[in-house]
């Protein structure tokens, strides 16, 4: 959501491009509606799969992957704390009914931080891929232009 801001103020890891043709390149989307700016990001992403770049697709697989892997650790978090009142009914105790889910809760909260984490950090490398791809395209058809004029 912010990625057009952060690149017009130069809070981002600008490794792999030039923040300066970056800066250039998405000077109108800095203050731009979000949903311009939605759309534009779309546009991009789009223009990389079409031009069948391995890089973002396999990054946006596994960005996909890692958050599937992290709604995942939330529902069975969520199936976890759902059985711990069923289970204090059938034990009648709730002190017995917490030490048996203890390890899979404690576990499950665990994953649910580490699989976020990954999925964040894997979202910011594949968003950092395609604004690299397209500046990337952008200078390649305008050093084009330039050959041609």
């Amino acid at each position: 959501d912010s990625v057009f801001s952060e690149i017009a103020t130069g809070k981002v890891d600008a490794t792999g491009f030039d923040l300066e043709k970056a800066k250039t390149l998405y000077s109108h989307l800095s203050n731009a509606s979000a949903n311009r700016q939605t759309a534009e990001w779309n546009l991009m992403l789009k223009r990389s799969r079409d031009e069948q770049r391995g890089n973002v697709i396999e990054a946006e697989r596994l960005q996909l992957m890692t958050r599937d892997m992290c709604v995942s650790t939330v529902s069975l978090l969520i199936v976890n704390l759902v059985t711990l009142p069923l289970l204090t009914i059938v034990l009648g105790k709730f002190g017995t009914a917490i030490k048996i889910l203890s390890i899979p809760l404690t576990y499950l909260i665990i994953m649910f931080f580490i699989t976020r984490g990954a999925a964040r950090n894997r979202a910011g490398r594949f968003v950092m891929l395609v604004i690299k791809n397209d500046i990337q395209r952008e200078s390649i058809k305008k050093a084009d232009n330039s050959a041609f004029s």
